[in-house]
C-alpha cells in the first residue's frame, strides 16, 4: 500500500452559521473542549495515524482509495455534530465519545470490506446486524466487557438513527432482533482459579403462613 500525508483543515465545531465546507476529505473538527477528530480520514477507506505530536494536522493515506461518495456524507456527518453542540442538551465531552465509537465502526466496515455504510439505511441496517455479532464475539473471547459491546452497540444504533433521520431505524433491525442474546450474557472466561466449595447441611425449621401476631423470626436464614 502506498501511502501519501493528507493535506488537512482544522475547523471547529459547532460550524458558524452559513459556513461550508468544500473539502471534507481535508476535515479535522476540534471540538469546544480542545479535543480533535479527524473526520475527513473517513473519505479514504485506507489510511493510518501520523505519527508525532501534531498527528491530527495530517494522515498518511492511499489516494486511491478516496470513496467520492463518501464527502457528501461526511459533510453531513458535520452537520449532524454541529447540529447536536449548539441544539442538544449533549455535553461537548459527550459528543465526542458518541463520534469516536461511530467512527470506530465506520472503520470496522471498511476493513471488513462491506459496501459503504453511510450509503442508505437498509445497508447500514445490514452492517450493524454483522457488527452487533462482532461485538458478541469479541465479548465472549474476553476481549471487551459486556458494558463496552452494550453501550458501543447503543452508541452506534443512535447515531445512525439520528444520521438517516430515521427515529425506527432501532426498531427497524428485524433481523437483529433474533439474535441469540443469551450468548452476549456467557460469562467471560476465569482469569484465576476457582476455590474448592465446601459444603455442610444446614438446619431447617418450617414455619406457617401466615404468621401469628407478634410472631417474629429469629433465624431466617433456616
Amino acid at each position: 500500500m502506498n501511502l501519501e500525508l493528507r493535506p488537512t483543515i482544522v475547523v471547529d465545531v459547532p460550524l458558524a452559521a452559513g459556513e461550508v465546507l468544500l473539502n471534507p476529505e481535508l476535515v479535522v473538527i476540534r471540538f469546544p473542549h480542545g479535543n480533535f477528530v479527524d473526520i475527513g480520514a473517513l473519505c479514504y477507506l485506507k489510511n493510518i495515524s501520523a505519527k508525532g505530536k501534531n498527528r491530527h494536522l495530517g494522515r498518511f493515506v492511499e489516494l486511491r482509495s478516496l470513496v467520492d461518495s463518501r464527502k457528501q456524507q461526511i459533510r453531513k456527518l458535520i452537520m449532524l455534530i454541529s447540529d447536536q453542540l449548539t441544539y442538544s442538551s449533549r455535553t461537548s465531552v459527550t459528543v465526542k465519545n458518541l463520534v469516536d465509537a461511530f467512527i470506530a465502526f465506520i472503520r470496522w466496515a471498511d476493513e471488513s470490506d462491506f459496501n459503504n455504510v453511510l450509503e442508505s439505511t437498509d445497508n447500514a441496517k445490514e452492517i450493524v446486524i454483522s457488527y452487533s455479532h462482532f461485538l458478541d464475539d469479541e465479548y465472549s473471547k474476553g476481549n471487551i466487557s459486556l458494558k463496552h459491546s452494550t453501550t458501543q452497540r447503543g452508541k452506534v444504533i443512535r447515531f445512525l438513527s439520528e444520521f438517516f433521520q430515521e427515529d425506527s431505524f432501532e426498531h427497524g433491525l428485524i433481523k437483529l432482533r433474533g439474535l441469540d442474546f443469551n450468548k452476549r450474557l456467557k460469562p467471560q472466561p476465569y482469569k484465576f482459579a476457582q476455590q474448592a466449595i465446601n459444603y455442610e447441611i444446614r438446619p431447617i425449621k418450617i414455619v406457617d403462613l401466615p404468621l401469628r401476631v407478634g410472631q417474629v423470626l429469629l433465624n431466617p436464614e433456616q
